[in-house]
């Protein structure tokens, strides 16, 4: 799944990097 590669998501889809660094910021906040 591409969602579990956040790297290669943003390659795929460059313009989709903003959305990435959302999820990656809601995960960070899951984590705590």
């Amino acid at each position: 799944l591409a969602q579990c590669l956040p790297g290669t998501k943003v390659r795929l889809q460059p313009i989709s990097a903003t959305q990435a660094q959302a999820a990656y910021r809601a995960q960070l906040l899951k984590w705590q």
